[in-house]
C-alpha cells in the first residue's frame, strides 16, 4: 500500500450502526409459493422476464395501481397495474 494511501472500503461506526438500525425498520416480505406462481402465469401471459414478472406480481399483491419502470412497456395495464416510466417526457 502507499504511504498516505486511505483504504478503499472504512468503517464509521457510528454511521453504520445508523444504517443496520434503518435496515432493521425496512422488513421485506419473503417470496412466497403464491407470488411465485403468480409471477409464473404473468411471465406466460405477458412474455415479460421472470424477475419483471415478480415485480409485477408482487405489486399486485401489495395492491398497486402503479408501477415506475423504465424496462417495462409504459401506459402498459398488467391485471390492474399501470407501468409508468418516470424518464419519458
Amino acid at each position: 500500500m502507499r504511504q498516505n494511501a486511505r483504504p478503499i472500503l472504512a468503517f464509521d461506526g457510528f454511521k453504520g450502526v445508523i444504517s443496520v438500525i434503518k435496515y432493521q425498520e425496512f422488513m421485506p416480505d419473503p417470496s412466497d409459493l403464491e407470488l411465485i406462481l403468480a409471477s409464473v402465469q404473468i411471465r406466460r401471459r405477458f412474455q415479460v422476464s421472470h424477475w419483471d414478472a415478480t415485480i409485477i406480481a408482487a405489486a399486485l399483491e401489495l395492491g398497486c395501481t402503479t408501477l415506475y419502470s423504465e424496462d417495462l412497456n409504459h401506459g402498459q395495464n398488467y391485471d390492474g397495474v399501470r407501468v409508468v416510466n418516470p424518464f419519458l417526457g
